[in-house]
């Protein structure tokens, strides 16, 4: 059996971080509908336009940007402690395509980390919602 220990104190200083997150739609989907702080508390108002805009698939889309802003406090390796939700916001471009804007305390931890990207991607199917994010110096 191998069984030597592996030394990975060189990983503090690397260049980039990854965060992934998946969830259950059904569970934001409740979550949205017993409550409408809720949803102001997570998403941004842009957020919301976007997510409503869509005539099938509101719940998912949702779902997609709560795994995004989850990923990207998994791939910062803060948790929420130091910002709010709409310090992250997740904003699509003309092609659907997701991208990340930060703000707040995350930006000043990005900044001080010197992190100066970040990456995300949102899939989900019936059930799951899921993202990745990198964000790289």
């Amino acid at each position: 059996m191998y069984n030597k220990k592996i030394d990975n104190r060189h990983i503090r200083g690397y260049d980039m971080r990854l965060g992934t997150d998946i969830i259950e739609i059904e569970r934001i989907k409740k979550a949205i509908d017993r409550s409408e702080r809720f949803r102001q508390r997570v998403y941004t108002e842009r957020e919301i336009a976007y997510c409503e805009s869509k005539r099938t698939g509101i719940y998912q889309s949702y779902a997609g940007i709560y795994a995004a802003k989850e990923a990207f406090l998994k791939a910062l390796g803060t948790g929420l402690r130091y910002g709010s939700w709409h310090d992250i916001e997740v904003c699509h471009d003309e092609f659907g395509a997701p991208s990340l804007i930060i703000t707040g305390a995350f930006k000043k931890i990005m900044q001080e980390r010197m992190y100066t990207e970040s990456i995300v991607s949102i899939s989900h199917c019936r059930s799951y919602a899921m993202s990745t994010v990198i964000i790289k110096r």
